[in-house]
């Protein structure tokens, strides 16, 4: 009896096969038949209709001919239909974006098109959702922004799907504010429309933001509430992904056993997916967990359903987590040649979909499987390369969270000027005639009164002008030094003992990574507090502190700085010796901003009653041979000063290509 119904099956499918196939060429016939656009329009719409048996240049083909002779009936919106699904043939099947992007620009440039907004609209939608597709993040933020100012207030669905994936294209670019506002102003949209399932789409965007930026606590709780209104709504798929984005998380903090039982919590919703890739997934996730707790029989437990899953299929994902799996696996065998097979597989895959973080991991992996096989030269190279990787990634996590709340801070405080100020002109609107009077004749007298104050004063800066001009450089280098040295301070005895503080009852509540976020801003506030004013001098000399300033400058940098740099120390008085001590850094500070230089030279040497101090490098050097002494550069202003002040003189060597040099001469005193 089953092989009956199979066989009745298939024949049935062959026949509508051949069904299709028939009607398709009837619809290409008539095509081809007839010469009126009008009427050839509507066999072109039966046949895309009937296009299954088509290939895909075949319908590629058919597709522009129904946007031609849309267009050339000027009905506008049926072109704009055709060139949608045109762009998709494009950019999915035959994966030519840039062309499909070509296709619809094309017909948005049409004056007709740009008279139908929805139609427009749509132009640009689709422009941007294959940017973003193919990692085109600021392109298609273009595109988003277009199709937002374009879309017609009544089309709100679509209007929020725009806000939903700018939103996305914000976060790949690091805007985490814009991105949470997208993603916030989508959601009412979809609240007001009813949309539940968007809804929760549009908060899982904030809960990813969270995620990237490792503020695991609160893309965790958010999390928490997205499963809980999933499971209410019988949205099984959301929970399924999402518990599987928290083991993620889990794993990264170390929290293996959280780990496994929310892959555990997916594993109960994959029935309701009906889809084997994530069943595939989700197994070798659990098993790659369970090898991570040295669990044999569990990993092999899911490894063999893995086995199970029909059919059995060839995504790069799948096959990166899976060969993970696998390796750990064989690790816990201490079969370690098959191991590293596997852990070469899964980084290979990692590089070809750009996974950094898989890369990193993958190299850890082969690291320790290299240890344990034996080779430790080749376990040194990978466990080297995965820290390397993850410190980058770290250092962008890093740098991205700061963004994120200096963002949020300079929202803040905007907002709260606005309020001031809109508290400020309600006030003002509310004054009376008699007030406004006695302000205008009170303003008067008090106009007066400056006015004969300026006179005097002026008199006297007058006579005081010539002074002034001789202590002005002076004052104001010294001012400005005083200053720094102001700042410096208060920011390592205020700032900085407050960050220590904060540091102190972070380590009680043992929370580790808000304690490393904060070594890392206490070593800020330290590092810029000595860049402000240069507290070394004292403790270590001028000649220890310049080679201490060009050390640094070495290391933190790609340019090599070499010096040779005779005993300064007691030479000069304090204050000139701060002032070398900011010409060595100022011009060092000028080569790595400007020069684009590989290489640069410190060089400082007695000659009898005076110093000569060298710097240069090997950049792109300038023409500085029509105006030796027009210094347009305000770095090079103040060097020159403080070679004044200094009682030297100041050379600048530099020709196009080859380098500058510049060169000190200061008498000692």
């Amino acid at each position: 009896m089953k092989t009956i119904l199979t066989f009745f099956c298939s024949l049935c499918c062959c026949i509508f096969a051949i069904s299709q196939d028939s009607i398709a060429q009837q619809y290409i016939n008539l095509v081809k038949a007839t010469p009126d656009p009008a009427q050839r329009i509507v066999h072109l719409d039966s046949l895309l209709a009937n296009a299954n048996s088509l290939s895909d240049e075949q319908l590629l083909l058919y597709q522009q001919q129904f946007i031609q002779d849309a267009l050339y009936l000027k009905s506008y919106e049926k072109a704009t239909q055709g060139a949608l699904k045109a762009s998709n043939v494009l950019s999915q099947k035959l994966n030519r974006s840039a062309d499909a992007v070509k296709l619809l620009d094309s017909l948005a440039a049409l004056e007709g098109v740009q008279q139908h907004k929805s139609s427009l609209a749509n132009l640009y939608f689709k422009k941007g959702q294959i940017n973003m597709n193919h990692q085109g993040y600021e392109s298609a933020i273009d595109a988003y922004n277009l199709a937002l100012e374009t879309f017609p207030k009544e089309d709100s669905l679509t209007y929020a799907d725009a806000l939903n994936y700018r939103g996305r294209c914000y976060s790949n670019t690091g805007q985490f504010i814009k991105a949470i506002d997208d993603y916030n102003l989508a959601y009412e949209y979809y609240k007001n429309l009813g949309d539940t399932e968007f809804m929760l789409n549009a908060k899982q965007g904030i809960i990813i933001v969270y995620g990237m930026n490792g503020f695991y606590e609160k893309a965790e709780e958010e999390r928490k509430k997205y499963i809980e209104g999933s499971k209410e709504h019988k949205f099984y798929g959301n929970i399924v992904l999402e518990s599987s984005n928290q083991a993620f998380d889990y794993q990264k903090q170390g929290a293996y056993d959280k780990a496994i039982n929310s892959l555990l919590l997916s594993e109960k919703f994959l029935d309701s997916m009906q889809d084997d890739y994530f069943k595939g997934y989700i197994f070798s996730r659990i098993a790659s967990t369970y090898a991570d707790v040295n669990d044999i029989s569990k990993t092999k437990e899911y490894l063999d359903k893995v086995k199970t899953v029909n059919p059995y299929f060839s995504n790069k994902t799948f096959k990166m987590v899976n060969a993970n799996a696998q390796s750990k696996y064989e690790k816990l065998l201490k079969n370690y040649p098959k191991a590293i097979q596997l852990a070469e597989e899964r980084l290979v895959l990692a590089k070809s979909l750009g996974y950094e973080e898989q890369i990193a991991f993958s190299k850890e992996l082969l690291a320790e499987l290299h240890e344990l096989n034996g080779n430790d030269p080749l376990a040194l190279k990978f466990y080297k390369e995965s820290a390397s990787l993850k410190d980058s990634l770290y250092n962008s996590k890093s740098k991205n969270a700061l963004s994120y709340y200096q963002t949020l801070y300079e929202t803040e405080r905007k907002e709260r000027l606005i309020t001031e100020k809109n508290g400020e002109i309600e006030l003002l609107e509310q004054e009376n005639t008699y007030k406004t009077r006695l302000l205008l004749f009170g303003g008067l007298a008090a106009g007066l009164l400056l006015l004969t104050l300026f006179v005097n004063r002026n008199r006297q800066i007058i006579q005081k002008k010539r002074e002034l001009q001789v202590q002005y450089s002076q004052d104001l280098l010294k001012q400005q030094e005083e200053e720094r040295k102001r700042v410096s301070k208060e920011l390592h005895d205020g700032i900085g003992q407050s960050l220590l503080l904060i540091k102190n009852k972070v380590a009680l509540k043992k929370d580790d990574s808000t304690a490393a976020l904060l070594n890392e801003a206490i070593e800020e506030v330290r590092s810029i507090s000595r860049d402000l004013h240069p507290f070394q001098l004292k403790e270590l000399g001028l000649t220890k502190s310049i080679q201490t300033v060009a050390e640094k400058a070495d290391e933190s940098t790609e340019i090599f700085i070499s010096h040779e740099i005779e005993d300064v120390d007691g030479l000069f008085t304090q204050v000139k010796e701060v002032s070398i001590f900011r010409m060595v850094q100022e011009s060092i500070s000028n080569i790595i901003k400007h020069a684009e230089a590989q290489a640069a030279r410190i060089e400082i040497s007695k000659h009898g009653g005076h110093i000569l101090l060298i710097i240069k490098d090997n950049g792109k050097g300038f023409d500085f041979s029509e105006k030796y002494n027009d210094f347009k550069s305000l770095g090079l202003k103040t060097l020159k000063e403080r070679t004044r002040l200094l009682g030297g003189i100041m050379k600048v060597l530099s020709t196009k290509g080859e380098g500058t040099t510049l060169e000190f001469n200061i008498p000692i005193s």
